[in-house]
């Protein structure tokens, strides 16, 4: 019987402590049935504070009311941390005419090992070329280095398909290259001539 008090005094002041904190309207928190089971409805964040980690956020789900976890399996970067992501598709250059080199965004791969980037030329009027190149950028000075080049330029229309992954296997791509990517990188189209040609560029970030 006291065992019994003691765990439900516990919980009338978990209880009082959320109600005190201000709980948004969403992190309804309150007894479900006579069993005294907590039920949380809405959205529910649970952080160290003291080790400097982001909370975890738990989503309840509209359709099967079980909650999901919104932010968990944390990576730390030795600075903050990152959210595991899943397969990332990005727009590395739209696609435009053009003459002269173009440089996508630099771009991040957090928990990545893989990428497939597809180059599209749909207008090729002045037989340009331009080889496709992968670079990483030094997080010191700022430079980027040229890690991979294609073994073919692109001089006509044609879509192309280009795979890096470590052992660099499978599919029917352009190019399947063992490579593995480092954090942050661009996707850059060099130039041979100043030729028009109308390109996009996309990617696919692969866990």
């Amino acid at each position: 019987m006291k065992r019994k008090f003691t765990m439900a005094l516990a919980l009338a002041s978990f209880l009082a402590l959320a109600s005190a904190l201000n709980a948004p309207a969403n992190a309804q928190i309150g007894i479900g049935r006579t069993a005294s089971d907590l039920t949380l409805d809405g959205q529910l964040s649970l952080a160290d504070g003291t080790a400097g980690a982001p909370a975890q956020i738990f989503t309840s789900d509209p359709t099967t009311g079980l909650f999901l976890v919104g932010a968990g399996n944390l990576h730390f970067n030795a600075t903050t941390w990152d959210r595991t992501r899943g397969n990332v598709e990005l727009t590395l250059l739209a696609s435009s005419a053009r003459t002269a080199e173009a440089n996508s965004a630099d771009q991040v791969s957090y928990n990545h090992t893989g990428l497939i980037i597809v180059v599209d030329a749909s207008v090729d009027g002045a037989a340009a070329s331009i080889p496709p190149t992968l670079e990483i950028k030094d997080s010191i000075s700022g430079n980027y280095f040229t890690i991979w080049t294609a073994a073919v330029p692109i001089a006509d229309v044609v879509t192309r398909a280009y795979l890096f992954t470590p052992g660099g296997e499978g599919g029917s791509y352009t190019e399947a290259v063992n490579l593995r990517i480092g954090r942050t990188w661009r996707f850059t189209m060099t130039v041979a001539d100043a030729d028009s040609i109308t390109y996009s560029a996309s990617a696919v970030l692969l866990v």
